[in-house]
């Protein structure tokens, strides 16, 4: 599939029309089709959607929330427009204004984005391996999640292992050899982890000790996290040949990570995320 190859629409088409959008403030999370009677609203998808169906110029009734439009029209495959999607929830109410339009501008003509696949997944289980390390709690009171935080670790690093082979022909091979690891890691590590936290917690709730509950807290947080790498690891490996499942369940356990922490942290991760993706795009050929 080669970008705005054979397409219905040009690139140049696509774009102008949703700079369109941008210009009448168009852009706007959580639903697809926001029509307000006067102008149409939408997130990123439904924008984009609709942004194909003004270049069209045609009263074909297109589905603004069917994703698979964008490999029929753009020549873009739909995990890449789901990722699209999912990465503009999450993004700061300013990012989400101009987020459409730069994912419309990074898509080079020719350019076959399923290769990017396998590095934007490499980068997301990466962005995970720094969440479990950045976590801070009493790994010698909490051994049990210490331990199960190392055997995610151990998952994922072998699911990026998988796909860093770079042979689609050997992949099939590699993945019978690190599927079974990964996800037997994987379900050890997230059932030792939730087993751990949780005596501690009921402990720590009988507790005065303010350290005490705060030291629980923070394993739990651990075990949590922990949880939602290792289900990140098991999906992407899983699902490598469906990248959008694989690539949605990546971005949600990272956001799920950080389900304690402020809005903006998430925001700036999902930034993170688009910036990545941007950068992989642009360099696609």
């Amino acid at each position: 599939m080669e970008a705005f190859t054979n397409t219905p629409i040009t690139k140049k088409e696509f774009v102008k029309n949703l700079k369109w959008h941008q210009e009448q403030d168009a852009f706007v999370a959580g639903a697809y089709d926001a029509e307000d009677g006067l102008t149409f609203k939408g997130c990123a998808v439904g924008c984009s959607i609709h942004s194909i169906q003004l270049a069209l110029k045609t009263k074909e009734d297109l589905k603004y929330s069917d994703h698979s439009l964008y490999e029929r029209y753009l020549g873009v495959p739909a995990w890449i427009a789901h990722l699209e999607d999912t990465i503009f929830e999450g993004l700061p109410v300013d990012r989400q204004k101009t987020w459409p339009v730069e994912f419309g501008e990074a898509i080079n003509v020719g350019a076959d984005l399923d290769k990017i696949k396998h590095p934007f997944l490499i980068f997301l289980m990466e962005e995970n391996l720094k969440t479990l390390d950045a976590l801070e709690f009493d790994r010698e009171e909490f051994k049990d999640v210490a331990d199960s935080i190392e055997q995610t670790k151990k998952a994922i690093e072998l699911t990026i292992k998988y796909h860093r082979v770079p042979n689609e022909a050997a992949k099939p091979a590699a993945l019978s050899a690190v599927l079974s690891a990964a996800l037997s890691a994987a379900k050890s590590a997230a059932e030792s982890a939730a087993w751990s936290a949780k005596p501690a917690a009921r402990a720590a709730a009988r507790s005065a000790s303010e350290s005490a509950a705060w030291s629980v807290k923070s394993a739990e947080s651990a075990a949590e996290s922990a949880w939602s790498a290792a289900w990140s690891a098991r999906s992407a490996a899983e699902s490598a040949e469906s990248a959008w499942s694989a690539v949605w369940s990546a971005v949600w356990s990272a956001r799920s990570a950080e389900e304690s922490a402020a809005w903006s942290v998430k925001s700036a991760a999902c930034e993170n995320y688009a910036n990545k993706l941007l950068e992989l795009m642009r360099g696609a050929k």
